[in-house]
């Protein structure tokens, strides 16, 4: 089995902010993760809506992605 790789962007509803990252998580379960105040950016600044992912094979060429976006 294929272990998928994603980068994703999350919408602030409180300021519009939007948030990138990538996991080897589902994005749904990620954004629940943000929504629960997983780390200090995301906890200011939530809560968010997922608005769009993409998915890879390969961790790397979602870590580039990533950085490519941001």
């Amino acid at each position: 089995m294929i272990n998928m790789h994603y980068v994703y962007f999350l919408q602030s509803l409180s300021n519009n902010k939007i948030y990138c990252g990538s996991t080897d998580k589902d994005p749904k379960t990620r954004l629940l993760e943000h929504n629960q105040k997983s780390n200090e950016w995301t906890g200011n600044n939530g809560p968010f809506v997922l608005i769009y992912f993409e998915s890879y094979c390969c961790k790397q060429d979602a870590i580039n992605r990533e950085k490519f976006y941001k």
